[in-house]
Order: structure tokens, then C-alpha cells, then sequence
């Protein structure tokens, strides 16, 4: 969050109501193949921040992935469940790290890897822990769902128009909570 932050600070002019989240990395028109990088709008340190703070993440979230399935006293099936969805998740951060908004249809499907499954593991994760958290997760989890939709059609129609997919805080709106989430389950593991 806080790599977020700090890259939306330095970035010149940027606001929820104008700029996607991944415009952090490289600003780029909406496209099925990779843009030149003279069409791509990148403004530093703000894409440095952006970038490693998700690769990042995307690692940590794998490798947590991985820890959760090998250690976890939950369920043996939510156990596998969760741990797929999360590593899935990060395996999408990573992607979003790397390849930015440039490189076109592989940017957008690992942005949805994380904001699909991001959520899901949450609401999924419900059932290893006990009330209130449990219905905290779920509605972590369906706040960051409901705002895909937007996301989705808004990508689908400016890859049709060739226009740059204007979801500007929908993108925040999935991964916040998302994060949120991935803060109070780490600290239940822990804790366990």
C-alpha cells in the first residue's frame, strides 16, 4: 500500500478520478499487442516504485502461497483451495510487475488473475477463521468483486475502440481490500 502511495505521490497530475491504478507503471493506449514505448506516457521514480512494489508483492504472495499449503492447520481442502487461488493471484501480481500496461493483452490478464482470484481468496479464506473476522473477509471480498465488472467491460470496450480504458479507482476499489485482506489473514496465520 504504502509503494502505492508513494508512486501515486510522484506522479505528476495523477488522481482516482482520471488514472488507473497500473498508469502508475507506464501509461499506455488499450491494446491486444505491445505498444511502442514512444506511445507509452512513463513518468519516474513514480513506474519504478510501481513496478517493483508489485513484482514484489507478486513474489510474496507466491511464496506465501506456497508456506500456507505446506504449514496450515486449516482443512486440508480449503487449505489446497486457498493456497491455488492465492499463488494464482501473486503469479498475476508478478505478471503486472514485469509487463507493463505496453505489452498489452498479457498485462490485462494478469491484472485480472489478481483482481478475480484476489478477492475470491478471500471470501474462500472465510471459513478458517471464526466470527467477526470471517465476515470481514467475506465482505473484503465482495466489495473488491463487485467493482470487476467495471473494470472488465471498460477494457473490452476500449480494446474495441482502441481508445486507453478509463477505470480510474475501480481498479483501487478491488485492490485495496484485497490487501486489507491479505494483511488480517497473514496476521491469523501468525497467530496460529
Amino acid at each position: 500500500m504504502l509503494g502505492f502511495v508513494a508512486a501515486e505521490a510522484l506522479y505528476p497530475g495523477y488522481t482516482l478520478s482520471s488514472n488507473k491504478l497500473s498508469d502508475l507503471g507506464a501509461m499506455a493506449p488499450v491494446s491486444i499487442a505491445p505498444v511502442p514505448a514512444s506511445d507509452a506516457l512513463v513518468h519516474q521514480p513514480s513506474s519504478l516504485i510501481f513496478n517493483s512494489t508489485v513484482f514484489l508483492a507478486g513474489v510474496f504472495i507466491v511464496t506465501a502461497s506456497l508456506l500456507f499449503r505446506r504449514d496450515s492447520q486449516a482443512h486440508i481442502v480449503l487449505r489446497n483451495w486457498v493456497s491455488k487461488i492465492v499463488f494464482l493471484a501473486g503469479v498475476g501480481a508478478v505478471v503486472v510487475g514485469l509487463l507493463t500496461e505496453q505489452m498489452g493483452m498479457i498485462h490485462y490478464v494478469g491484472a485480472m488473475l489478481v483482481f478475480v482470484l484476489g478477492p475470491l481468496a478471500a471470501v474462500v479464506s472465510s471459513r478458517s477463521v471464526k466470527p467477526p473476522l470471517r465476515y470481514l473477509f467475506i465482505i473484503l471480498g465482495l466489495i473488491s468483486l463487485a467493482f470487476v465488472p467495471i473494470v472488465i467491460v471498460d477494457i473490452m470496450n476500449a480494446l474495441s475502440t482502441y481508445t486507453i480504458a478509463q477505470t480510474a479507482g475501480a481498479e483501487n476499489m478491488i485492490v485495496y481490500p484485497f490487501l486489507l485482506w491479505m494483511l488480517a489473514f497473514g496476521t491469523c496465520l501468525m497467530k496460529d
